[in-house]
């Protein structure tokens, strides 16, 4: 395989005896780009729900523009450089070379040398099958499995492989088939969580296709040259994409519209290849960025630097984060940093807990939840708002009622958890009591809350998006919102507790679940409200929100005054 090789003089420091190596060095942009891997947190494909495993964050033409500008000026420096990891160590990819063998204080110096593999000569399919290896490398599992037959059937008939009636069956089959290789058990949930089989089943699937075609282009089946090169080059950007493009977008504007127009235009004209002229031009207006490379090809340590220098500088938003953490790591590689994360003040059990919500596909809320992938969709359910229902079950915690105290979560915790069947065999799985059982990550409360979740979805909401009860747009809806799924949810808790109920198993709760809805009219939530103009999120209408349910609750004959959701209770 043809390769290019690139030489830095640097200095490298080991900060401790256990930490990895941090190499600085400067580099131009333009080489930066050549060997930095740019994994971006992107979808792709027809649905929503389809991510790539990447942790950037996609990018901000806005902030790119403004960085170009700031460029322009030669005057302008940034100090901060552009956070590196090194993907592969040794003679095949990053390698630190000491000028001697002495170092003075964990410092030594020396020059950095950066093998890169020439990707750009490879097909898509090559690129397809090393991008595979390199997933099955990370999560060894996946080397012994096939990718998805229903899968690889869909994508050969998007390319013309395969016959219409092929077509029919699989458009008839339902969703549980289509994804044969999913497990609705939430007991293996941790390992599907982590995306990455998910992801190696589109790369191996895509792959399998591949191979049976004579030639592909540049883009195929929404896989695109240059995203399959971001997760090969030799390191990969874990902060500072922006900079890094702002660099290149001004270098480019200095070649084309800038002093080096006319200088360009000249050697083309004397007869100087165009192809060579961009090259040296691009060359000569490259800005020399400095850079922090860590010479660790751990995922989870990159992820670690991704998320803590990210959310203890200029935070991300709680959806992207969480996506990013449940979403890019294998279990294994997770374990390795869920402490360290833990401690810098992330919240990983509680992203953990909202992803396995949002991506089963079992689940009531798939789909239908922010993730922050694209800019925030107000058709979906915010990420902290689902975060708040998972907490009251997960926790047994905040079940209140807007306006009253009690805490109808925490009290059927205290009355009834630790006689519930559900939880009775804590000990013997290892849990030192039912509480830290049931709140487990994938413990019993997650089968609770889909299954509840579940049970209210079918007999009070719609697939209708112009009805009351829509079971999305949550600006729009009177039920898909924060306000009267937290209530639901406290209502739910003050059954169980006012009724003596225990929960003994999923069977047990389907039964307690249709009791607790007997004789509610679906219309209750489906009528217009008639709410133009107010503000939903206040204490005096989550009050009066509350209240009139509960009121409701008594004489489930009659409903409310379509008036009274508009008039504040205080």
């Amino acid at each position: 395989m043809k390769s290019r090789t690139f030489y830095y003089e640097a200095v490298q420091v080991l900060q401790s005896d256990t930490a990895p190596p941090v190499i600085f060095f400067a580099a131009a942009c333009t080489e930066m780009i050549l060997w930095a891997g740019i994994p971006q947190k992107k979808k792709f494909g027809e649905t929503t729900n389809e991510e790539t495993v990447g942790f950037q964050r996609q990018e901000n033409k806005g902030r790119v523009n403004d960085l170009m500008q700031f460029y322009s000026d030669p005057s302008n420096v940034i100090q901060n450089p552009i956070l590196c990891a090194s993907r592969t160590i040794g003679e095949l990819g990053v390698s630190f070379e000491p000028f001697s063998d002495q170092s003075m204080g964990g410092v030594s110096h020396g020059r950095v040398k950066i093998l890169l593999p020439d990707f750009q000569s490879m097909t898509m399919t090559e690129l397809l099958g090393l991008v595979r290896l390199q997933l099955e490398r990370r999560v060894p599992e996946l080397s012994s499995r096939e990718p998805s037959s229903k899968l690889v059937e869909k994508l050969k008939l998007q390319v013309n492989l395969g016959d219409s009636n092929e077509s029919t069956a699989i458009d008839q089959d339902d969703e549980a088939e289509e994804n044969e290789s999913e497990s609705s058990d939430t007991t293996v949930a941790l390992f599907e969580e982590s995306h990455i089989a998910d992801f190696w089943d589109e790369i191996a699937s895509r792959h399998e296709v591949a191979k049976l075609l004579p030639t592909i282009t540049d883009t195929f089946l929404s896989f695109t040259r240059d995203l399959l090169i971001s997760y090969l080059q030799p390191t990969v950007v874990v902060d500072g994409q922006h900079r890094l493009k702002g660099a290149l977008a001004h270098a480019e504007q200095m070649v084309n519209n800038g002093p080096l127009r006319e200088e360009s235009e000249a050697l083309i004209v004397s007869g100087v290849p165009e192809q060579e002229v961009t090259a040296r031009m691009l060359e000569k207006a490259a800005r020399i960025l400095p850079v922090s490379l860590l010479l660790s090809d751990d995922p989870a340590e990159q992820v670690f630097q991704f998320v803590v220098v990210n959310q203890k500088a200029t935070p991300i938003g709680k959806a992207l984060l969480g996506t990013i953490v449940s979403t890019t790591l294998g279990q294994e590689e997770l374990d390795k940093v869920s402490g360290r994360l833990k401690k810098a003040g992330i919240p990983l059990e509680e992203s953990r807990a909202i992803s396995l919500v949002v991506r089963s596909k079992d689940s009531p809320f798939f789909g239908k939840v922010q993730r922050g992938i694209d800019s925030n969709n107000s058709e979906l359910l915010e990420w902290n708002v689902l975060g708040q229902l998972i907490s009251i079950f997960k926790n047994l915690e905040g079940g209140r009622l807007y306006g009253e105290s009690n805490d109808y979560a925490e009290m059927w915790k205290r009355k009834f958890l630790v006689s519930s069947l559900i939880v009775a065999d804590a000990t013997s799985k290892g849990f030192a009591s039912s509480q830290d059982y049931w709140s487990s990550t994938d413990g019993p409360w997650l089968k609770v809350f889909m299954t509840f979740w579940g049970i209210v979805k079918i007999n009070l909401s719609s697939e209708d998006p112009e009805l009351g009860n829509f079971w999305g747009a949550p600006r729009k809806s009177n039920l898909f919102n924060k306000i009267s799924l937290t209530i639901l949810t406290a209502d739910f808790f003050m059954y169980l507790t006012d009724k003596d109920k225990k929960i003994d198993s999923m069977q047990d709760l389907e039964i307690i679940t249709n009791d607790w809805l007997s004789g509610v009219n679906k219309n209750y939530f489906e009528r217009e409200w008639d709410l133009s103009g107010v503000k939903k999120d206040t204490t005096g209408i989550k009050k009066r929100w509350a209240a009139m349910w509960k009121e409701y609750r008594k004489n489930p004959i009659r409903l409310p005054l379509k008036s009274q959701y508009r008039q504040a209770l205080n």
